[in-house]
């Protein structure tokens, strides 16, 4: 009986599974790259401004936890000036210190009175139209992200007002570099003054 045997080395690697693995190696890369330039963009937010890009937004919807939240609007310029100029001979430290603590003493509100405020916010967007609105939210990255669907299901509808969300904490916000007002001038020349925070 005659048996024959195959050369091993007449065998021919097999290539598919090293070019599925190569296509998602680079998804991987490529989605991570984004979220990269991403977090790089949310380095500086100002608020209030009509832009709505990365970076800006006229609401910041800081959850503290999943009940509690921080809510800055035009309004919170106010705080900021306020400081500044009673306290402007003091460190920068301490003043982005007492600013936020006079924005968690004024601005904080619980679940049922943010989503009170976002109705608000929704009724007069719908009586302006042309008006547009940007609201950011931001989320510890530990909080179940339905606490962030709850929110956006009270703002959605609306064309006029878009919204984004992304990953941050209240702890963040106390190790900015700095909150600060700053004066700004769209393409029309118009000129509004911005609260600034830089992490």
């Amino acid at each position: 009986m005659a048996l024959k045997f195959e050369e091993s080395s007449r065998k021919k690697p097999q290539l598919h599974s090293l070019i599925d693995m190569s296509f998602i190696l680079l998804l991987f890369f490529l989605v991570t790259s984004m979220i990269v330039q991403m977090k790089e963009k949310e380095q500086k937010l100002s608020i209030p401004t009509p832009k709505n890009e990365p970076g800006r937004a006229q609401i910041l919807v800081q959850f503290i936890d999943q009940d509690h939240f921080l809510y800055l609007d035009e309004s919170a310029g106010k705080i900021v000036d306020d400081v500044k100029s009673s306290f402007g001979w003091q460190p920068l430290s301490w003043q982005k210190q007492e600013i936020l603590r006079r924005f968690q003493a004024e601005r904080s509100c619980t679940k049922q009175e943010l989503l009170s405020k976002l109705a608000a916010q929704k009724e007069r967007a719908i009586e302006n139209p042309q008006e547009t609105y940007f609201i950011l939210i931001r989320c510890p990255d530990n909080l179940p992200y339905y606490h962030v669907i709850d929110v956006i299901q009270t703002v959605a509808g609306v064309s006029s007002i878009q919204y984004g969300c992304v990953g941050g904490s209240i702890a963040d916000l106390q190790r900015a570099k700095r909150i600060d007002m700053v004066i700004e001038e769209d393409e029309n020349g118009v000129r509004s003054e911005n609260v600034v925070i830089e992490f």
